[in-house]
């Protein structure tokens, strides 16, 4: 079944009723940042279940006849569709049960069955996951709901950027986080269906570059622990490639690194304070890493989910500073006397320097045996501060003080 722009419209009908618009919030910060005209973050973390995922979801569901209703759905799900089918299928009294890999975090777990799903973990990426859901849809007769290989789920999904271009008509470029291909290419019909004149581009993990090996008959490798798990997918979808190969070429797909990814969710935290998860922080990503693109342009961002741990968010903000040597690790190797750690301590007071962990090493190898290894963590307010610690330590006869890469 293929789908058109008509189908988006009839899906924001449907949905209307039970999906407040999501805002828009114009990214003064990022802006600056890379020389944009406007920046414009389409806020889908504020569905109830975190994500844009509810869209499809729900359109989905009101799709079913009342018999398919009664037997249940299942789907597979890194996540935020497992939350949102789960959510919306309770409201409407229907049973899910929603398959995970293995390596979903927790969050999302705990939010599917928090939201009335049962949960099964199989398989360690999206590909193995989705056979036992094909399994369960075969066995118990369960109508399956995929995540992004599904008209309906299209169709819906292509309302959030319905909604964008009524609120920032003129964008020049919409970035939309590409994953099993399901919101670019909603966000493709609906851009063709408005007539605007903005072009669309897809973001990806450099994990995980399916839509573009998709769309070029490419071989690039996919694979591995991606921060960005919401779009890990191995291959996109036949819907919402039969969509996008008309509209888009492999080159409207900006592949980025994990670093990009991880400083797009630290920019949003620290300079729009909104919360995103990997998937959600790409396109920000990709605005941080290729701001050539975007200079003296209107560019939309789908801020797509916000379903991180908080354990992540932590150690990614904390990564940050490391990234930025705000946090680091001196190095100091010296004679192995009474008084030296008390001697180092002070100079980092002076230095108005705040310590986060010492470790004191007599036994390392790389040093002679009558001198020792201190390591001490520290933070400062910016990086010419941290290079300054090393050049002190330096002076006061601390010869051999250095950076250590490694925190």
């Amino acid at each position: 079944m293929s789908v058109t722009f008509d189908d988006v419209l009839a899906a924001r009908e449907r949905i209307a009723e039970s999906l407040p618009r999501t805002p828009v919030k114009r990214a003064r910060r990022l802006e600056e940042l890379v020389s944009a005209k406007a920046v414009w973050l389409k806020l889908e973390s504020w569905h109830v279940t975190g994500s844009f995922k509810e869209r499809g979801a729900l359109n989905a569901l009101l799709s079913l006849d009342d018999a398919a209703k009664r037997a249940g759905v299942v789907t597979v799900s890194a996540g935020n569709h497992a939350q949102a089918l789960a959510h919306h299928a309770r409201r409407l009294g229907v049973t899910s049960t929603v398959v995970m890999p293995t390596g979903t975090p927790h969050v999302k777990i705990a939010g599917a069955k928090r939201f009335g799903a049962k949960v099964i973990l199989h398989g360690a990426v999206f590909d193995e996951a989705a056979e036992e859901a094909r399994r369960i849809e075969r066995d118990e007769g369960r109508t399956l709901i995929h995540a992004f290989d599904n008209p309906y789920v299209v169709a819906g999904q292509g309302t959030a950027t319905l909604e964008l271009l009524e609120d920032a008509p003129d964008l020049d470029f919409l970035l939309v986080p590409v994953g099993g291909g399901g919101l670019i290419s909603g966000a493709l019909l609906a851009v063709e269906g408005v007539g605007a004149a903005t072009k669309v581009l897809g973001v990806e993990p450099e994990m995980y570059p399916s839509f573009r090996n998709a769309l070029s008959n490419g071989d690039m490798v996919t694979g591995g622990a991606t921060i960005a798990e919401g779009i890990a997918v191995k291959s996109p979808g036949a819907v919402p490639l039969a969509v996008a190969r008309p509209r888009m070429t492999a080159d409207d797909v900006v592949v980025i690194d994990e670093s990009a990814i991880e400083e797009g969710v630290v920019a949003l935290a620290m300079e729009e304070k909104v919360i995103a998860e990997g998937a959600g922080a790409a396109g920000v990503g990709a605005l941080l890493a290729r701001p050539e693109l975007f200079k003296d342009k209107v560019v939309g961002v789908m801020m797509c989910g916000g379903n991180i741990d908080e354990r992540l968010l932590g150690q990614v903000l904390s990564r940050h500073l490391v990234r930025r040597n705000l946090r680091a690790r001196v190095r100091v190797e010296c004679t192995d006397q009474p008084g030296r750690l008390a001697d180092i301590t002070a100079i980092l007071h002076r230095l108005d320097v705040n310590v986060i962990d010492v470790m004191h090493d007599r036994l390392a190898l790389t040093a002679p045996a009558k001198h020792t290894v201190i390591d001490v963590i520290i933070e400062t307010d910016h990086e010419d501060a941290t290079r300054g610690v090393v050049e002190k330590l330096q002076a006061a006869g601390y010869t051999r003080a250095r950076l250590v890469e490694s925190v």
